[in-house]
C-alpha cells in the first residue's frame, strides 16, 4: 500500500526513534523520507544526512552520538541505504546503532526489489524492515495504484491551493504514466500555471511532461491508423530528445506484449489479467485495449518478432546504425497491422 500520512503523523507524535521505508520505488521513498522529516520539525531540526547505499558505520555512530544545538533530538537520514552492501559484522553493528540512539532520530530508506509487480526484499532487508518495525514504524510500500495516484494527485492540486477535476488527473496519469514523484512535480507546476486555480486538460496538454510510455504508445497508434510518416515524425522526435533507442524499442515491446496478453485472455476483464500477469494495476492493460482488439493475436505475434529481432540488432550495431534499425522496424510494423 501507499504511505499512510495519517499514521506517520501518529507515528511522529509518539516520538518513535526509527522511521524505515522500503519501496522499489526511488520516487516514493523520496517523498517518504521527506514527508517524515518534515513532520519531525523540518527546518527547527538539525539533519545529518548521509548519502550512498552503505555509509561508512563510524560517521553514523558519530552522527547518532552528536547532541543537536536545537531542543529536538537531530534527524540522521539515510537515504536509499542498502543493507546487504554491508558485512555481516558491520550490519550487526548498523542494527546496534539503530536499537540504541538516545540523542538522534533515524530516517532510512531502502529501495527493494520489484517481482512481477510485487515487493521483493532480500534476507538484509527483511531483517532491517524488522527491526525498524520494532523499534519504532517499518513500511513497506508497495507502487500506489492508478485510485490512489489519483487520489493523490486531487490531494496535491489541493495542498498548493488549486484544484484538478477526475478527467484532468486521469489524463495527467495517462500523461506521465505511475511514477508518483513526476506527478508531484507536474501539479505543483500546473498548479502555479492555474494561478492555483482549477488545473484543466488543456493546461497539461499544453505545458504537462509525457513519459515514454505515453510517446510510444502514441506511435503505435499512429501506425494502426496507417499513419507510418507521422510515427516516424515522433521517434524522430524522440530520438532527437535523447532517449536511447534501445529504451525506445524496449518500451514497444511491453506495449505489444500487453496487447498479445489482452488478445490471448479472450474478453476476460483487465484487472483479472493484471492479477495473473503480476501487474500492479489494470491500468497499462486498460489503455490498451481498444488497439489490442483492432489487431488481433496473429497480427501482435508476428509484431512481437519484429520487435524481438530488432533489440538483438539494437545490441550488436554502432550508435549510428540505429536510428535507422528502428525506421526499419517501425515500417514493418506498420506493413504487419496494415496487413489482411
Amino acid at each position: 500500500m501507499a504511505l499512510n500520512e495519517k499514521r506517520l503523523k501518529e507515528a511522529v507524535q509518539k516520538e518513535l526513534p526509527v522511521f524505515g521505508f522500503f519501496s522499489p520505488d526511488a520516487g516514493q521513498l523520496e517523498q517518504a523520507g521527506e514527508k517524515t522529516i518534515a513532520l519531525l520539525g523540518g527546518d527547527e531540526t538539525e539533519v545529518t544526512r548521509l548519502d550512498g547505499p552503505a555509509p561508512q558505520i563510524e560517521e553514523i555512530v558519530l552522527a547518532a552520538g552528536t547532541i543537536s544545538f536545537f531542543s529536538t533530538k537531530r534527524i540522521i537520514y539515510l537515504p536509499l541505504l542498502k543493507p546487504s552492501a554491508y558485512k555481516e559484522a558491520d550490519f550487526k553493528e548498523l542494527c546496534d546503532i539503530f536499537s540504541g540512539a538516545e540523542n538522534s532520530v533515524l530516517v532510512l530508506t531502502c529501495q527493494i526489489a520489484e517481482n512481477w509487480g510485487k515487493p521483493s526484499l532480500n534476507k538484509a532487508e527483511q531483517r532491517l524492515l524488522e527491526l525498524c518495525g520494532k523499534l519504532g514504524m517499518g513500511e513497506l510500500l508497495a507502487k500506489p495504484t492508478e485510485a490512489e495516484l489519483k487520489k493523490m494527485i486531487a490531494s496535491w492540486a489541493a495542498g498548493q491551493g488549486a484544484s484538478i477535476g477526475a478527467p484532468a488527473a486521469a489524463l495527467l496519469l495517462e500523461n506521465c504514466g505511475p511514477d508518483a514523484a513526476l506527478l508531484q512535480n507536474e501539479v505543483d507546476k500546473l498548479a502555479a500555471y492555474a494561478d492555483y486555480g482549477e488545473i484543466t486538460q488543456d493546461m497539461i496538454r499544453e505545458l504537462g511532461t509525457r513519459s515514454l510510455d505515453a510517446d510510444v504508445f502514441d506511435m503505435a497508434e499512429l501506425l494502426n491508423r496507417g499513419k507510418t510518416a507521422q510515427a516516424l515524425q515522433k521517434l524522430e522526435v524522440l530520438l532527437r530528445l535523447q532517449n536511447e533507442p534501445i529504451a525506445i524499442s524496449a518500451a514497444l515491446a511491453t506495449g505489444y506484449l500487453d496487447m498479445y496478453r489482452l488478445c490471448a485472455a479472450r474478453g476476460k476483464d483487465s484487472k483479472l489479467i493484471a492479477k495473473d500477469f503480476g501487474y500492479r494495476s489494470a491500468f497499462r492493460l486498460t489503455k490498451r485495449q481498444t488497439l489490442a482488439s483492432r489487431m488481433g493475436r496473429t497480427r501482435l505475434r508476428e509484431c512481437l518478432k519484429i520487435l524481438l529481432q530488432l533489440d538483438s540488432q539494437l545490441k550488436s550495431v554502432p550508435d549510428d546504425r540505429k536510428p535507422i534499425l528502428m525506421q526499419a522496424a517501425l515500417c514493418a510494423l506498420a506493413a504487419q497491422q496494415s496487413a489482411r
